[in-house]
């Protein structure tokens, strides 16, 4: 009996091996292929976070935007990760992004079709089309995407479409160079000023000090309002909001008026960690200040991370004026507007790199 036990054990195990070792050659090129894919998937983070030939591009059309990175790279690797597997929607949303970030809108917009090809009725490729139509001026293909769009019920759907509706209006937003007398002098009124990346020293750039200008002229004309700096990448040992808070209190303004907000890494971050004290203070009021090229597309994420807490405040605006010696306001180019649509949706809860950041 016990060598009859033996005899059926080792069967057992013979199948149970010889099933796993079939489990194992079978899988292994999927393993190699996933693995390959997290590889290039890292490879394109890796590049994304880095300095890299952006600066000359961020001179021209971002002005008041911090970008870093080699762009070419980061594509290259999401195609090839693409190819490696075109049925993963999160790579091809990831390189059409990318597109985006690199200006090459009609390359983006072929990406979404592509993907609305293999998946026809996936509304977040709506989202998308739509919000990128509106900003190359094809205002009857955005009536078009946006109508099918209404007719999708979910909560997250309805947010989109209201983030759509929240970048359109920041096209068309009144800047203003000093500060508004129709805000009163109210104690729910908060002035946020937003950071710009530091020098590798740990110094502050000139935007920074033109921004903290502004706002000490703005705290001047509403002495009892709160200040929040916002801005929590380092250098050096040092955040752009410690600065920005020292540099303030150096110019007599109290400590006790400003909060620190260290945490924030971009725009997206600065809108909803800002937005998130602002309604723990119970503002009803904002004071907005950033650089005059930053301002359309601060004031976009600012109002839908409002949007996301469903808290109702009122956005105003002063800036630091960097669009040279031109005297009037410079209309938001196609590109502006596309990336004020990426980074409202991102604010709303689309992340650009599904996945991988937000």
């Amino acid at each position: 009996m016990k060598l009859l036990n033996k005899v059926r054990l080792a069967l057992l195990l013979g199948v149970l091996l010889k099933s796993v070792l079939a489990i194992d050659v079978l899988s292994m090129p999927q393993l190699d292929k996933q693995t390959q894919i997290i590889q290039l998937q890292q490879q394109a983070l890796t590049y994304l976070n880095s300095g890299g030939d952006l600066k000359q591009f961020e001179s021209k059309v971002f002005l008041g935007v911090t970008i870093k990175g080699n762009l070419d790279v980061v594509e290259a690797s999401l195609l090839q990760a693409h190819n490696l597997a075109p049925e993963r929607l999160d790579l091809s949303y990831s390189l059409a992004a990318t597109q985006v970030l690199k200006g090459d809108l009609s390359k983006a917009r072929q990406t979404y079709q592509m993907i609305e090809s293999q998946v026809p009725n996936y509304p977040v490729t709506w989202v998308y089309e739509a919000g990128y139509a509106n900003a190359v001026g094809e205002s009857a293909t955005f009536a078009n995407y946006l109508n099918k769009l209404k007719q999708v019920k979910s909560p997250e759907m309805i947010r989109y479409r209201e983030a759509l509706e929240i970048a359109d209006d920041a096209s068309d937003l009144q800047i203003n160079i000093m500060q508004t007398s129709e805000i009163d002098q109210r104690s729910d009124l908060v002035i946020l000023v937003l950071g710009y990346a530091l020098h590798n020293d740990g110094s502050m750039d000139d935007k920074l000090v033109k921004r903290l200008e502004v706002a000490q002229s703005v705290a001047a004309h509403y002495p009892n309002a709160k200040i929040i700096v916002s801005g929590g990448v380092a250098q050096a040992g040092v955040t752009e909001s410690f600065l920005m808070r020292q540099w303030l209190i150096d110019k007599g303004i109290k400590p006790e008026s400003i909060i620190v907000e260290d945490k924030s890494v971009d725009t997206v971050s600065n809108a909803l960690n800002s937005m998130a004290l602002i309604k723990n203070l119970a503002a009803k009021q904002v004071i907005l200040v950033t650089s005059a090229s930053h301002i359309r597309r601060a004031t976009a994420v600012l109002e839908q991370a409002a949007a996301n807490l469903n808290y109702a405040v009122d956005v105003n605006n002063v800036v630091a004026w960097d669009w040279g010696n031109t005297p009037n306001v410079v209309p938001a180019t196609s590109l502006e507007k596309a990336l004020i649509v990426r980074d409202t949706l991102r604010t709303a809860g689309l992340w650009q790199y599904p996945g991988m950041l937000r």
